[in-house]
């Protein structure tokens, strides 16, 4: 959850300078924040803020033979920052289809978006942040949109995340299965004495 709350904040942040908030600092400030997340991603680093949490929630800290390695930490964030645009983008689409969104509001959509995810994942009161990602969108939609449009597109935005999860989970439930019969099928038998 920590790589999804920095890549959701990663994104989050920096669609959200692209619009007039970022003004003329858009572009350094892009940078500043990327080399900053790069830099957090250094398993010393990375680590020492995970076991302060650890060690907040009174939970056993990561011992540093077990750390992962800088570059899979990269990685893992890559694919997730690209997992969040990809969820901004297609939340984004989704709106189109309901009302017109000028282009240059574009970003404050992808940025609603991650920042209604991380807010979800770190929601301790509601299960799966329900109510949370609701009252951020309704509260940022209502001024782009009528009123009663931000909240039918509220509920079927959660709608919409929930048959996104859905087929995801069945996609990977499929795909454990197949793996558990391919490793069943390669496996060495034992020899018999």
């Amino acid at each position: 959850a920590v790589i999804e709350i920095f890549a959701g904040a990663y994104v989050s942040i920096v669609a959200l300078l692209q619009t007039s908030v970022g003004g003329k600092f858009a572009l350094p400030s892009t940078i500043l924040i990327t080399l900053l997340g790069i830099i957090i991603l250094h398993p010393e680093i990375f680590y020492f803020f995970i076991n302060i949490y650890l060690k907040f929630v009174k939970q056993p800290i990561i011992k540093k033979s077990d750390y992962v390695s800088f570059k899979k930490l990269f990685f893992l964030q890559l694919s997730y920052v690209g997992g969040m645009l990809m969820l901004g983008l297609s939340h984004l689409f989704f709106l189109l289809a309901f009302t017109s969104v000028p282009a240059d509001k574009y970003p404050f959509i992808i940025s609603i978006t991650a920042f209604t995810y991380i807010a979800g994942i770190l929601a301790l009161v509601t299960q799966g942040g329900l109510g949370v990602r609701e009252g951020i969108w309704y509260g940022a939609l209502r001024r782009l949109t009528t009123k009663p449009l931000a909240l039918i597109f509220t509920f079927a935005s959660r709608i919409w995340s929930i048959a996104i999860e859905t087929i995801l989970m069945l996609i990977s439930i499929v795909t454990l299965i197949l793996y558990k019969k391919h490793k069943k099928k390669i496996a060495p038998s034992e020899p018999t004495a």
